[in-house]
Protein backbone atom coordinates (compact mmCIF):
# COMPACT_ATOMS: atom_id res chain seq x y z
CA UNK A 1 0.00 0.00 0.00
CA UNK A 2 2.74 2.47 0.72
CA UNK A 3 4.60 1.89 -2.47
CA UNK A 4 1.30 2.31 -4.56
CA UNK A 5 0.98 5.74 -2.45
CA UNK A 6 4.13 6.73 -3.54
CA UNK A 7 4.14 6.43 -6.92
CA UNK A 8 0.78 8.51 -6.89
CA UNK A 9 2.24 11.56 -5.06
CA UNK A 10 5.44 10.78 -7.89
CA UNK A 11 2.75 11.04 -10.86
CA UNK A 12 0.55 13.74 -9.24
CA UNK A 13 3.74 15.89 -8.98
CA UNK A 14 4.75 15.59 -12.39
CA UNK A 15 1.39 16.19 -13.47
CA UNK A 16 1.72 19.78 -11.34
CA UNK A 17 5.32 20.47 -12.82
CA UNK A 18 3.93 19.46 -16.46
CA UNK A 19 0.63 21.60 -16.32
CA UNK A 20 2.30 24.66 -14.58
CA UNK A 21 6.03 25.50 -16.48
CA UNK A 22 4.37 26.71 -19.44
CA UNK A 23 2.56 29.13 -17.79
CA UNK A 24 5.59 29.42 -15.40
CA UNK A 25 7.22 30.24 -18.87
CA UNK A 26 5.09 32.58 -20.12
CA UNK A 27 4.89 34.67 -16.96
CA UNK A 28 8.61 34.76 -16.54
CA UNK A 29 8.82 36.75 -20.14
CA UNK A 30 5.50 38.43 -19.80
CA UNK A 31 5.61 42.49 -19.58
CA UNK A 32 3.17 42.47 -17.02
CA UNK A 33 4.26 46.35 -15.28
CA UNK A 34 6.43 45.05 -12.42
CA UNK A 35 4.48 45.89 -8.82
CA UNK A 36 6.47 46.83 -5.50
CA UNK A 37 5.53 47.08 -2.39
CA UNK A 38 7.25 49.36 0.90
CA UNK A 39 8.48 47.51 3.29
CA UNK A 40 8.50 49.61 6.77
CA UNK A 41 9.17 48.73 9.96
CA UNK A 42 7.41 51.18 12.87
CA UNK A 43 9.06 52.19 16.46
CA UNK A 44 12.59 51.56 16.02
CA UNK A 45 14.87 50.67 17.36
CA UNK A 46 12.96 47.62 18.67
CA UNK A 47 9.23 47.47 18.66
CA UNK A 48 8.97 45.21 21.86
CA UNK A 49 8.23 45.84 25.65
CA UNK A 50 10.30 42.56 26.35
CA UNK A 51 13.24 44.24 25.12
CA UNK A 52 12.52 47.68 26.06
CA UNK A 53 15.68 47.28 28.21
CA UNK A 54 17.71 44.85 26.90
CA UNK A 55 19.93 46.44 24.65
CA UNK A 56 22.46 43.55 23.44
CA UNK A 57 19.44 41.75 22.45
CA UNK A 58 17.88 44.25 20.48
CA UNK A 59 21.02 44.73 18.62
CA UNK A 60 20.72 40.58 18.19
CA UNK A 61 17.45 40.83 16.83
CA UNK A 62 18.07 44.07 14.75
CA UNK A 63 21.52 42.16 13.13
CA UNK A 64 18.89 39.26 12.38
CA UNK A 65 16.61 41.15 10.99
CA UNK A 66 18.97 43.51 8.85
CA UNK A 67 20.62 40.22 7.51
CA UNK A 68 17.08 38.77 6.78
CA UNK A 69 16.58 42.16 4.59
CA UNK A 70 20.23 41.80 2.80
CA UNK A 71 20.19 38.07 2.19
CA UNK A 72 16.63 38.82 0.15
CA UNK A 73 17.86 42.29 -1.43
CA UNK A 74 14.77 43.58 0.29
CA UNK A 75 14.92 47.79 1.04
CA UNK A 76 13.08 49.14 3.74
CA UNK A 77 12.18 52.15 5.73
CA UNK A 78 12.86 52.09 9.43
CA UNK A 79 10.02 54.77 11.54
CA UNK A 80 11.73 56.16 14.48
CA UNK A 81 10.32 57.28 17.99
CA UNK A 82 13.35 59.18 19.01
CA UNK A 83 12.23 58.90 22.48
CA UNK A 84 13.60 55.50 22.57
CA UNK A 85 16.75 56.44 23.03
CA UNK A 86 16.61 58.71 25.95
CA UNK A 87 13.73 56.71 27.99
CA UNK A 88 15.84 58.05 31.32
CA UNK A 89 16.39 61.66 30.29
CA UNK A 90 19.80 61.88 28.04
CA UNK A 91 20.61 60.13 24.90
CA UNK A 92 21.96 56.36 25.39
CA UNK A 93 24.79 55.58 23.04
CA UNK A 94 24.02 51.71 23.23
CA UNK A 95 20.49 52.63 21.96
CA UNK A 96 22.10 54.90 18.84
CA UNK A 97 23.59 51.84 17.80
CA UNK A 98 21.11 49.67 17.62
CA UNK A 99 19.93 52.29 15.23
CA UNK A 100 23.56 52.88 13.46
CA UNK A 101 22.87 49.13 12.33
CA UNK A 102 20.24 50.51 10.11
CA UNK A 103 22.24 53.17 8.45
CA UNK A 104 25.12 51.01 8.11
CA UNK A 105 22.97 48.55 6.43
CA UNK A 106 22.22 50.90 3.91
CA UNK A 107 18.41 51.12 4.90
CA UNK A 108 16.44 54.10 5.02
CA UNK A 109 15.21 55.64 8.28
CA UNK A 110 12.28 58.24 9.06
CA UNK A 111 10.48 60.14 11.93
CA UNK A 112 7.79 58.68 13.15
CA UNK A 113 7.00 60.72 16.33
CA UNK A 114 8.90 61.20 19.88
CA UNK A 115 6.49 59.22 22.41
CA UNK A 116 4.18 57.99 19.83
CA UNK A 117 1.60 60.80 20.99
CA UNK A 118 -2.25 59.40 20.91
CA UNK A 119 -4.28 61.75 17.86
CA UNK A 120 -7.08 61.39 20.14
CA UNK A 121 -5.87 62.67 23.14
CA UNK A 122 -3.36 65.16 22.50
CA UNK A 123 -3.28 69.00 22.29
CA UNK A 124 -1.62 71.02 19.87
CA UNK A 125 0.29 71.90 23.28
CA UNK A 126 1.13 68.37 23.67
CA UNK A 127 2.00 68.51 19.87
CA UNK A 128 4.40 71.10 19.98
CA UNK A 129 5.94 69.62 23.15
CA UNK A 130 6.86 66.51 21.04
CA UNK A 131 8.22 68.35 18.24
CA UNK A 132 10.78 70.64 20.16
CA UNK A 133 11.40 67.27 21.81
CA UNK A 134 11.90 65.15 18.64
CA UNK A 135 14.49 68.18 17.73
CA UNK A 136 16.73 68.21 20.34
Amino acid sequence: MKKVVCLAIRRSRRLLVATIAPFAAAFAQSTAPQREIAVTFDDLPVASHALENDIRAQAVVTERLLNALSLFHVPAIGFVNAGRFAPRGPLEPARIAVLQQWIDAGQAVGNHSYSHLDFHGASSADWRSMAIAWRQ
